[in-house]
């Protein structure tokens, strides 16, 4: 390995960059599409979480308790269903959003949707889960407003959330640098806010307009 290989690996593991894009859902965008694949959806408690993890996580135990954690929260769960197989959820947040990346709270309407911790099973990927499974939650909560997060650098993400009428309403930048980190908030209203991020410690920031 040459010398510029070792020295990016060093500064990677001091410190970093990182975008996360927030969207909101314009539903004059919203299209109703039929899936080639036929998948049901289920919520609530129709599915359980032990299900969803041995299908779609190969049973592992922190995941496990990670989403069994959403369940004592509250936290409604929308899963996507093929031939008895789970092949998607998506984790429905109400009126805030615990940011899985270094963890703060991002706020919205008391009564609006935050679509988040999708997870599609690798063989069931490129086959409308995503969108099959949002589009419900929009039906099912028709006068709700809807919000969700991705990476900048999930491009598929990016498109799937753009394809179902999401669009861009804020994002969010985030600079590690020895194991401090530093996040620059942005809206596409105007807002901007510069913090570091905290541990153990609450930072709230709103996509409300």
């Amino acid at each position: 390995m040459g010398w510029k290989y070792r020295v990016k690996q060093v500064l990677c593991r001091f410190c970093s960059v990182h975008k996360a894009v927030y969207y909101r859902l314009d539903r004059t965008l919203v299209q109703k599409r039929e899936n080639a694949t036929e998948f049901t959806t289920a919520s609530g408690q129709e599915v359980s979480v032990e299900e969803i993890v041995r299908d779609l996580y190969d049973g592992n135990q922190t995941e496990l308790t990670f989403y069994e954690n959403f369940v004592r929260q509250g936290i409604e769960r929308w899963v996507a269903i093929h031939e008895g197989t789970v092949a998607g959820v998506v984790w429905l947040y109400t009126g805030y959003y615990q940011a899985s990346y270094r963890g703060f709270h991002i706020e919205i309407e008391p009564s609006a949707k935050f679509v988040c911790n999708v997870f599609v099973s690798p063989q069931f990927r490129g086959q409308g889960v995503f969108p099959f499974i949002a589009r419900r939650c929009f039906a099912e909560y028709p006068d709700c407003e809807f919000y969700s997060v991705t990476a900048y650098n999930n491009k598929t993400s990016r498109r799937s959330h753009e394809k179902i009428g999401f669009r861009q309403c804020a994002a969010a930048y985030y600079f590690s640098l020895f194991r401090i980190t530093f996040c620059y908030f942005v809206t596409q209203s105007g807002k901007r806010r510069f913090f570091k991020v905290p541990k153990g410690q609450e930072i709230r920031v709103s996509l409300i307009d």
